[in-house]
């Protein structure tokens, strides 16, 4: 794909790429709420009843 201009590849480029760009912020954006999500849970202390700490 080195030196070819954009418009000479092929389909499965052109998927790759579409997946890759719709893919890959899709994938940031969960983990950013999964690791929101696990932080709330830790600070909120509700971890910490469930171990039996408290």
């Amino acid at each position: 794909m080195m030196g070819k201009d954009i418009f000479e590849c092929g389909f499965n480029a052109w998927l790759a790429m579409g997946i890759l760009s719709i893919g890959l912020p899709l994938v940031a954006v969960l983990l950013l709420l999964a690791i929101a999500a696990f932080g709330r849970y830790v600070l909120t202390g509700r971890w910490s009843t469930r171990m039996g700490v408290r």
